[in-house]
């Protein structure tokens, strides 16, 4: 979706000054709906249709310093037209923000960084971050999910926290830390304004833990929305479906493209895929989520939704078990009635098995959508690009790291490239932040 947004103005003329992109946060100008500014579809725009070529992707260590790096974010937390990252740590217990360009000056080239520590040392079992201006204030706040209490394991409830954006990124963010421990198997979390009230909500998926008697707790899928205010305040947690066992991770996206934001989830201990259909009419703040079962796979571990063909729907890719064994990965395409299956399209059936991450992006400037995955259990990465709407071979990142975790994609060099940025978990006494430079190749 991104890229039809882009060509479109390729041929409109892109916006190219920041009062123009600031002009309005909605429509196209925001078309994920967290309420920021697309920095990477203004890049797009800007570099969209040169000519396809080979590339590779050559790795550069951002950052050794912290322990157990889990899911990441690529965005421009200090509004200066360069793209940072945040990274969540589950054994430091904490978020980090990496400045671009090591200021808040703009033409950061990902050749110098600046660390701040967004959550102090210890204060939070960090497993994912989502970026999106939840107060309306100061520019991009983060929000972080806390898997488990540490001095509890994984016996004990996690957390959803905020942390404010104090404007100057080099100040103290003030931390609210909403739910307490209270919230069981917390994992994932993404903003998405699920109202229409202009604001952006928070999404949770979680994981099945069991308390200290070895009860099972719910997971599934849980919203929260912002109500706004001074100081901002949260709802109690609500359900999406608290029947999809095991969620890893959920997507948030327009799936039906009737310009409300949707989710999609992947079920590890149900076995399913499944797509929540918001069926809000206007504004409201109590939206219905339908639920359609997309596929039924073995142990799905995670999803995203991205375009994938000529049509305006977007198309999910899922990464699960194969029946020979190993890992698969398959992209699915929608179906005229919402309510039957979609259809199946290989990408691999021999990589993936376990724990795999992944996303998407155009690589190769052919105005299609590649992807980048990496797998946790083989320490390996790999890309696959697609042309013409087929999927070349597996390329493979040259020396993963051992321990390659999550992966993000995003333009951190500021070439108009898309690069990969990865995390390790477990990788020695401290996990490693690599870059992953999209070179071409000669």
């Amino acid at each position: 979706m991104l890229h039809l947004f882009c060509l479109s103005f390729v041929f409109a003329g892109c916006p190219l000054t920041w009062d123009q992109w600031q002009s309005s946060l909605t429509g196209p100008l925001d078309v994920n709906g967290n309420g920021l500014l697309d920095v990477q579809d203004l890049v797009d725009c800007l570099f969209a249709g040169l000519p396809p070529q080979p590339i590779s992707f050559v790795s550069q260590n951002l950052d050794a310093s912290f322990v157990h790096g889990q899911n990441l974010r690529i965005a421009d937390l200090d509004q200066d037209l360069d793209l940072d990252v945040i990274v969540a740590y589950s054994l430091s217990d904490q978020v980090v923000a990496y400045i671009n360009g090591g200021d808040s000056l703009g033409g950061g080239d990902g050749s110098i960084w600046a660390t701040i520590e967004v959550a102090a040392p210890n204060t939070i079992v960090a497993t994912d971050v989502t970026i999106a201006d939840f107060d309306g204030q100061d520019g991009p706040d983060i929000a972080a999910v806390g898997l488990f209490d540490r001095s509890g394991g994984f016996t004990s409830a996690g957390e959803v926290a905020w942390y404010k954006n104090p404007g100057d990124v080099f100040a103290t963010w003030d931390a609210d830390h909403f739910t307490g421990l209270t919230f069981w198997g917390a994992i994932h979390v993404r903003a998405a304004d699920l109202t229409g009230e202009g604001r952006a909500d928070l999404v949770v998926s979680a994981i099945e833990l069991t308390d200290i008697g070895g009860t099972p707790q719910a997971s599934g899928i849980w919203w929260f929305r912002n109500e706004g205010g001074t100081p901002l305040t949260w709802s109690a947690r609500m359900v999406v479906d608290d029947t999809l066992n095991t969620v890893n991770n959920v997507w948030t996206d327009d799936i039906d493209n009737d310009g409300d934001l949707d989710l999609v989830g992947a079920g590890w201990g149900s076995d399913q895929v499944a797509w929540y259909e918001n069926t809000r009419i206007g504004v409201d703040p109590s939206p219905v989520f339908m639920k359609h079962i997309l596929a039924n796979v073995s142990a799905p571990h995670y999803v995203i939704a991205t375009q994938l063909d000529a049509d305006a729907t977007l198309e999910v890719i899922v990464g699960y078990e194969h029946a020979n064994g190993d890992g698969a990965l398959a992209w699915f395409d929608a179906p005229a009635n919402p309510d039957n299956l979609w259809t199946l399209m290989a990408i691999d059936n021999s990589f993936g098995v376990g724990e795999v991450h992944f996303c998407a992006a155009d690589f190769d400037f052919n105005l299609e959508n590649d992807l980048a995955v990496v797998s946790y259990d083989l320490s390996d990465g790999r890309f696959y690009m697609r042309d013409a709407m087929t999927w070349g071979p597996a390329l493979l990142l040259q020396s993963p790291p051992s321990g390659i975790n999550h992966i993000a994609c995003g333009d951190v060099t500021g070439d108009g490239r898309w690069d990969l940025v990865t995390t390790t978990y477990g990788n020695g006494a401290t996990d490693l932040v690599d870059i992953w430079v999209n070179t071409p190749d000669p």
